[in-house]
């Protein structure tokens, strides 16, 4: 007598389920990444033998490298001393706001390199003579190596205060500014002498005058940056001084008129 056999199914969980689900989409997807692989080598392979072979190693070494090494891409570095000069500017000068001081130093650098790549002081945000004379110079001597230097997307990155002196009748603040730009140097009729739209980093440096003492003023343009009495016309000795000398007026100082940029100096190339 043969009994009958009883099947029990065994049941498969829906985790189980789900986990057969994602592996068959997990493998029908690498299989899909492995088709499309092959198929794009063998375009660019065939891509390859249509272009030259000098062509090939300059893209590849784009590629690897980039046009620009890494140095060239980082802005320079600053020598920022605004924790320790700061104080001390606001204490002599109250009156004067660093900020704006330093948004004219951006402007001014910004239209310095503007003015040096168009052969034309025309550019300049502050055509004081101090300032104005030393572009030209910077101009001239272009012009007698037969040269021109040109920027084109100029970035500001950064600006800070790196020098304060106080002198007998003068002050100086200098700024140093990180600045970006594409820079070309060609000859007079256009020749290219440094990399076409090279990119370079550079440090620009900016000094701000201020004089109230003209006996102790360095050079006969700085002169005609002291500040005098509006009401007899006194010059002013002493820095910070509220009150005139010798008719008693009182002064208050216009800061944007006194502080006159008269130095700058970079290198780009």
């Amino acid at each position: 007598m043969i009994r009958a056999m009883t099947i029990i199914p065994v049941g498969i969980s829906i985790l189980t389920t789900v986990m057969l689900v994602f592996g068959v989409l997990i493998l029908v997807g690498a299989v899909f990444l492995f088709v499309i692989y092959f198929a794009a080598k063998r375009q660019l392979t065939r891509f390859r033998s249509l272009l030259p072979a000098s062509l090939i190693g300059k893209l590849t070494q784009d590629l690897v490298s980039g046009p620009f090494s890494r140095e060239d891409q980082q802005p320079v570095s600053l020598s920022g001393m605004d924790r320790i000069y700061a104080p001390r500017i606001q204490n002599d000068f109250p009156e004067l706001n660093l900020n704006e001081l330093k948004r004219r130093a951006e402007r001014l650098a910004f239209s310095t390199l503007a003015a040096i790549g168009n052969d034309d002081v025309g550019p300049l945000t502050e055509q004081h003579g101090l300032y104005t004379s030393q572009v030209n110079q910077y101009l001239e001597r272009l012009r007698l190596q037969g040269q021109r230097e040109q920027y084109q997307n100029i970035t500001i990155h950064r600006v800070v205060l790196s020098d304060y002196q106080k002198n007998e009748g003068t002050c100086r603040i200098v700024f140093q500014l990180a600045i970006g730009a594409r820079y070309r140097k060609t000859g007079m009729a256009q020749q290219t002498q440094a990399e076409q739209d090279a990119l370079s980093q550079f440090r620009f440096e900016l000094e701000a005058l201020y004089v109230q003492d003209p006996d102790y003023a360095d050079t006969p343009d700085s002169r005609s940056l002291a500040l005098n009495c509006p009401n007899c016309g006194a010059p002013m000795r002493s820095l910070g001084e509220k009150q005139c000398p010798y008719c008693g007026s009182a002064v208050e100082p216009v800061n944007k008129n006194v502080w006159t940029f008269s130095r700058f100096q970079f290198q780009a190339g």
